[in-house]
């Protein structure tokens, strides 16, 4: 019988071992028994059951879920993955997620369940391999631009107040706008406190749909939508230069604000990405769905940088060749796979005048950024070492020049896609004028088609 009993014991202890770690709800390492006083556990410990309708899924690429049925009894449960952590991660829930794993790569899980006592009651295996995360550019699939002079339609003036007295902190000129599809956020900033709030407005009828609280945006020149994540983000500018703010696009609160970071470039002292780029700010704002990323147009020499949305790091940089020629306030920005489109507002000076709001169409050669997203992790490898030009010549000169024949300052543009896939821009412009006494601030919202 002594024999027995130490068998049972000897083959318990082989299959569970008397010490090891598990990372509890907080992500934090926790320490089961040791030595005698686990033995003693182990010699109470049930016949271990199995987990019933144990289900694994991925979705979007990178991220798994997996989800199984409450065992009785179980009051924790350890999933592990010895390619993904050394420890078991713990949750009270009976299901687990993991994310930023590699791409078209196997995977295997084994859940456990724990009683109480901290004995394993049940368990299951299942295993998955990810999908293979690739992006592709084909240059014929996309259309090709012509400059022309677009005379757009007026939709809607919007304003959060008709009339505005400027000692009275009114929250009227538009700055950064961009669109979900359903909705269209407007940005509308306080000239004497710089702050902002955003007005959200029903693409389908121009009904005002929600007002955030003030929020403290700084001159917020430019935003985009991020459709992945479902943010506003915003690009403060001015003495807050290299600041992004991120804000939800259901509650219009602030949930992320900090500075873009150039560490990938730290070590390269004769970068594109050196010190003197980086303290010269940035001053719109594009988010790209296909290859998640954000395109920021520099202030000063108006190259284009690109930042991962999670990290806030640069990855890559566009140089473009348009300071000298096109000398006009670079007011906001959207984008696409193929172009970038940047608004400028109207100039004169310096013998070189430009009457017209205008948008620049540049190809912005995505196809670079491949590496990046194609990698075996989606950001590994985690950036493009040298910058490359934009057009397809290598001149960094736009493709095209949209011309928009309106009589007041451009400050915002973005684009909707329809049902056969056309790319339908709308632009906003500012016109301060004396009303009645009164300084009115009118913003006026164009529809410029399918340019």
């Amino acid at each position: 019988m002594f024999s027995r009993i130490m068998a049972v014991i000897l083959a318990a202890a082989l299959a569970f071992p008397t010490a090891a770690f598990a990372a509890d709800d907080m992500g934090q390492a926790a320490e089961r028994p040791r030595g005698k006083v686990a033995a003693e556990v182990e010699k109470l410990e049930p016949m271990v059951g199995f987990l019933e309708n144990v289900a694994i899924s991925e979705n979007p690429s990178g991220t798994v879920e997996i989800s199984w049925d409450r065992y009785d009894m179980a009051s924790f449960y350890e999933v592990s993955c010895t390619a993904i952590s050394r420890y078991p991660t713990r949750t009270k829930a009976c299901s687990q997620t993991f994310r930023d794993l590699k791409h078209g790569a196997k995977y295997d899980f084994v859940i456990n369940a724990f009683d109480f006592m901290g004995r394993r009651i049940a368990q299951s295996a299942v295993s998955i391999e990810t999908v293979p995360y690739r992006v592709e550019f084909k240059e014929s699939s996309y259309r090709t631009l012509r400059s022309k002079t677009v005379k757009p339609v007026r939709r809607l003036n919007i304003n959060l107040t008709s009339l505005i007295q400027e000692k009275n902190n009114g929250y009227a000129v538009v700055q950064g706008g961009c669109t979900d599809g359903t909705y269209a956020y407007y940005l509308m900033v306080s000239t004497y406190t710089q702050k902002g709030r955003v007005l959200k407005v029903r693409l389908s009828d121009n009904k005002v749909a929600a007002r955030s609280g003030i929020l403290n945006t700084w001159h917020g020149n430019g935003m985009t939508y991020d459709s992945k994540r479902k943010k506003l983000v915003v690009i403060a500018r001015e003495h807050r230069k290299q600041e992004i703010t991120v804000i939800d696009a259901n509650t219009l609160k602030i949930t992320r604000q900090g500075n873009v970071k150039y560490n990938n470039y730290a070590d390269a002292g004769s970068d594109s990405f050196n010190k003197t780029h980086q303290e010269q700010g940035l001053a719109a704002i594009a988010y790209v769905e296909k290859y998640d990323c954000y395109i920021v147009l520099q202030r000063i020499y108006h190259n284009l940088i690109i930042f991962d949305p999670d990290t806030f790091e640069a990855i890559g940089m566009v140089r473009t060749n348009i300071r000298s020629t096109y000398p006009g306030v670079h007011q906001a920005m959207d984008a696409d796979e193929k172009y970038v489109y940047l608004l400028l507002s109207p100039y004169s000076g310096k013998g070189n005048s430009q009457p017209y709001n205008i948008i620049l169409a540049l190809d912005w050669n995505s196809e670079n950024l491949l590496p990046v997203v194609n990698g075996s992790k989606s950001k590994d490898p985690k950036y493009v070492e040298k910058p490359w030009c934009c057009n397809n010549n290598g001149s960094g000169t736009p493709d095209a020049v949209i011309r928009i024949d309106t009589k007041h300052e451009a400050e915002n543009i973005y684009h909707t896609t329809d049902k056969i896939g056309r790319e339908h821009f709308y632009m906003s412009e500012y016109y301060g004028h004396k009303s009645g006494g009164y300084y009115k601030r009118d913003n006026y919202v164009y529809d410029l088609g399918v340019i």
